[in-house]
């Protein structure tokens, strides 16, 4: 997380797209929301949910929210146009059908 905060602090002119994965709990589960357009810095920000809930509805798309630096499970951003980070998504790799694989792996930076 230092060098994700470092980043968003102070981009080069090739780096932007910050997103934040935060597992947001209810009563019965968890379930992880990217999250944009992040303000604020590692000790008090803000994000955006950026997908719509399906299990967990104490949040909603659009919805700016804290960060809680204890619920975030991912972060990337984006260097020449490829993605830095997004361990979750490298982890997905395997279980998605070859041709879509292929695609999400021409979007990754090499890590």
């Amino acid at each position: 997380m230092p060098d994700f905060w470092a980043r968003f602090a102070d981009p080069a002119p090739n780096e932007g797209d910050f997103s934040l994965k935060l597992g947001i709990s209810d009563n019965a589960s968890t379930e992880h929301f990217w999250c944009g357009e992040i303000e604020g810095n590692a000790k008090a920000a803000t994000c955006v949910i950026s997908n719509e809930p399906v299990n967990v509805h104490t949040v909603s798309y659009g919805e700016r929210v804290a960060v809680d630096p204890e619920i975030i499970s991912d972060w990337l951003y984006y260097r020449d146009g490829k993605i830095v980070g997004g361990e979750t998504i490298r982890v997905l790799l395997p279980r998605l059908e070859k041709k879509e694989a292929a695609a999400m792996r021409a979007l990754l930076a090499e890590p």
